[in-house]
Parts: C-alpha cells; sequence; structure tokens
C-alpha cells in the first residue's frame, strides 16, 4: 500500500468510529484496525529490506565487477598464448571464448593440427 492509500485508509477508518452509521454492516472495524495496524507495523520493515536488497544488488555489482576483470585478464593471456600456437591453451581458448560468440573467427587461431 503506498503512502496516499495508507493515508486514505486511515481516514477512512477514523471516521469510520467516529461516524459508525455508515459503516456497512459487514465490515468490523475491530479487524479493521488490527489489518492497518500490521500495515503500519510491517512498512518500515519492509523500506528497511528494500534499503538492505538495494545494497546488496550495489555490493553484487561491485564484485562481480572486481571477478570479471581478472577473468578477463586470463582469457586475454589465454588468447595471445593460443594465437602463439601453445597446444594447452587452445582448448581453454575454445572453452571461454563461447562467452564472445562471433568475436573472434576461427581463422584467427592458427590450428594445432
Amino acid at each position: 500500500m503506498g503512502d496516499k492509500s495508507q493515508a486514505f485508509v486511515l481516514k477512512a477508518l477514523d471516521y469510520s468510529k467516529t461516524n459508525s452509521e455508515f459503516a456497512p454492516k459487514s465490515i468490523n472495524v475491530t479487524e479493521w484496525q488490527k489489518d492497518f495496524d500490521a500495515v503500519e507495523d510491517l512498512t518500515p520493515v519492509k523500506n528497511q529490506l528494500a534499503q538492505l536488497s538495494s545494497d546488496v544488488d550495489d555490493t553484487i555489482m561491485v564484485l562481480g565487477a572486481e571477478a570479471y576483470d581478472p577473468a578477463r585478464w586470463y582469457y586475454n593471456t589465454v588468447q595471445f598464448a593460443a594465437g602463439k600456437g601453445d597446444m594447452s591453451a587452445k582448448p581453454i581458448y575454445e572453452d571461454l571464448s563461447k562467452r564472445y560468440p562471433g568475436v573472434k573467427k576461427k581463422k584467427d587461431i592458427p590450428s594445432m593440427s
């Protein structure tokens, strides 16, 4: 429930207590109050969780970038070695190069056969 809806519900709830003649018989004001109280109790928790989730997303983004850089450096070294004919680098290069389809053509890496 957004801020505007929450304010609306609170006003309606307050009016239902002071002007109960307009409340439909099917409405249980005590239960309505309990529901609204629960919303008010849980809203700060929701806000804290949203902030925590945002902070976790930010941390994952930074850590992902920090983990990706060495992977790229390793890949570039393997790519260079495979291009120079290193037999042990070629299968590693072929596997890792799947991350970048279409970037390098097979003719760019000499065949080991």
